[in-house]
């Protein structure tokens, strides 16, 4: 039995896929399944902390992607195709900030058994959650705008920006 250490990891294995991908701005994020060889199975991701092996055969790198990882025949390894795309969900969601339903509510399907991909909870909740963050760095750039204005006494600053300085601090009292 094979021990994976995320941290470790990094060194070796997915440092080029990371420095491959931070090549170009264009934001992207990766869903991998690794299948280790026949003589690394079953491959398990180890908790540094406790040295134990993880339940999940599933992590995440921040601001990167997913990995999951799949040994045939192991019984922490996903059996199907079904729960392998079901981690990539919740990977995805998770990278993409939608908070994870409260225990007890559940999403609803329709009378063919289909759900909504997002229950209207997560949406707002997610809603809420770039308000406040989009909130947070007008507020950021307004005050270094001013803080350099206070400090550059001979800057010109002209009219059209002061208007909008005040538009954009109107609009965040709203």
């Amino acid at each position: 039995m094979d021990t994976l250490y995320v941290d470790s990891m990094f060194s070796h294995m997915f440092s080029p896929l990371v420095a491959a991908s931070e090549i170009n701005n264009d934001p992207v994020l990766h869903l991998i399944l690794f299948v280790p060889s026949d003589s690394h199975r079953p491959l398990l991701i180890h908790d540094e902390s406790s040295g134990l092996p993880s339940d999940s055969p599933a992590f995440i790198i921040p601001q990167w992607g997913g990995i999951v990882l799949f040994n045939p025949g192991f019984i922490q390894s996903p059996r199907s195709g079904a729960e392998i795309f079901s981690l990539f969900r919740t990977q995805l969601l998770t990278l993409l900030g939608v908070p994870p339903l409260p225990p007890n509510v559940k999403i609803s399907s329709d009378p063919d058994g289909a759900t909504e991909p997002l229950s209207s909870w997560q949406i707002d909740a997610l809603l809420r959650r770039r308000i406040r963050e989009n909130t947070e760095g007008s507020i950021q750039a307004l005050t270094s705008i001013v803080k350099l204005v206070d400090e550059l006494k001979n800057m010109p600053v002209g009219m059209d920006v002061k208007g909008e300085v005040l538009q954009g601090i109107e609009e965040l009292e709203k």
